[in-house]
């Protein structure tokens, strides 16, 4: 893992992820994916910093633009971490543990969220969270 992306890249685009305007997200968007896709963060960070950004951006009280966010991180994400870790529940950082969910649980939910577009994008992410199940 590069130590430049884990102290400014991902908490920048983290950043950019929950506070940027919808036309600049999807450029920060492909960014995060190509961070997890080039293994850019080691596990530890992966596990601490953006599998819970990911699921707490996932689940319903959210605005739809960070359920999608969300979904389109799924298949990137489920590749990055181990079979296991997909399946185990997390908890989204100051949240009780009632509120604990899997990555696979929140994709799962996603693929019935309300609206169609999230539906949709979080079904192109099917193939790798499978792949990533094995």
């Amino acid at each position: 893992p590069h130590a430049a992306a884990s102290k400014h890249v991902w908490p920048l685009t983290k950043q950019m992820l929950e506070s940027s305007k919808s036309e600049v997200k999807e450029a920060w968007v492909k960014l995060a994916v190509e961070i997890l896709q080039k293994k850019l963060l080691g596990l530890s960070e992966i596990e601490k910093e953006v599998l819970p950004f990911v699921i707490e951006a996932g689940d319903v009280s959210q605005s739809t633009e960070r359920r999608k966010v969300c979904a389109v991180l799924v298949g990137a994400l489920a590749l990055a971490i181990p079979p296991e870790r997909i399946r185990a529940k997390h908890a989204p950082k100051g949240k009780p543990a009632r509120d604990h969910c899997s990555l696979f649980s929140r994709a799962m939910g996603l693929c019935q969220d309300t609206e169609h577009d999230i539906r949709g994008t979080l079904c192109t992410q099917l193939g790798p969270l499978a792949e990533g199940l094995f």
